[in-house]
């Protein structure tokens, strides 16, 4: 059987950089367009990244689909912004704001906090992903607002490290525009109209407030959520929390320098 290192540096994987605002499969296609001697063959993505996060996609081409198990389960890093004070159905900005308040965590409050969560871990799936749940994925079930409807999955995940990297008050003003303009960005069918009209609503709620951004590292095993991280850190301090923010900095030995 082919071993992991027969395909470590094979120019049939391939790091890209997905940017913010297409999918996996977007940015698989927008490969083939750059690259045009690859259009005819088979490239999957190893490890999903949200529409909303950017960087590092490992791309398999040709016959490194055939050891795609070797792939999937790579040790994954992560630099993501926390906001707390706002809370969305989507845990990230691509979602309904449903609870804002200001919010003030210290910085040793919250390294406190997240010490907690290094370890053996039981996360449950964001209800926006893909996870099949009786035959529909987790997001039908939210988007038809039947969640209560069906059991949330829950797996066993490991985080090896987080790392606190800074964390500082942010007033709310200009959060809104900025929230939009990256809304605009995103292609494909993600409720956007219904999304920017909800954040429109609450622009005068936000902009009179003032809110926690903290910068984490995080480091861990695939299939961990950022977005749900984000809203169990928040959980624990007892605040509305989302992710503001995901990169991706490295999938196993692979990394762009981001």
């Amino acid at each position: 059987m082919t071993n992991q290192s027969t395909y470590s540096h094979s120019p049939l994987v391939k790091a890209i950089y997905k940017r913010e605002g297409i999918t996996p499969l977007q940015a698989v296609i927008e490969f083939k367009t750059q690259y045009p001697h690859f259009a005819n063959e088979k490239i999957s993505y190893a490890g999903r990244l949200d529409p909303m996060a950017d960087g590092v996609l490992l791309l398999l081409i040709g016959e490194a689909n055939k050891e795609r198990n070797q792939f999937l389960f790579l040790q994954k890093s992560y630099t993501v912004e926390v906001l707390f004070g706002i809370y969305t159905d989507s845990y990230d900005v691509l979602g309904v704001p449903q609870n804002v308040r200001n919010t003030r965590i210290e910085k040793k409050q919250l390294q406190e906090c997240l010490a907690q969560f290094v370890g053996t871990i039981h996360q449950k799936f964001p209800p926006y992903s893909s996870k099949p749940v009786r035959g529909k994925p987790l997001y039908y079930w939210a988007r038809e607002g039947k969640l209560h409807e069906v059991n949330i999955p829950v797996k066993e995940r490991y985080i090896d490290a987080i790392q606190l990297l800074s964390v500082k008050q942010v007033a709310g003003k200009g959060i809104v525009d900025q929230v939009i303009k990256r809304i605009l960005q995103v292609q494909g069918n993600f409720r956007q109209s219904v999304i920017i009209n909800a954040w429109t609503k609450q622009k005068h709620v936000i902009e009179a407030s003032e809110f926690t951004l903290a910068s984490i590292k995080v480091i861990g095993s695939s299939g961990l959520y950022m977005r749900q991280l984000c809203v169990d850190v928040g959980e624990k301090l007892r605040v509305p929390a989302l992710a503001y923010h995901i990169t991706r900095t490295h999938v196993g030995e692979y990394t762009l320098n981001l």
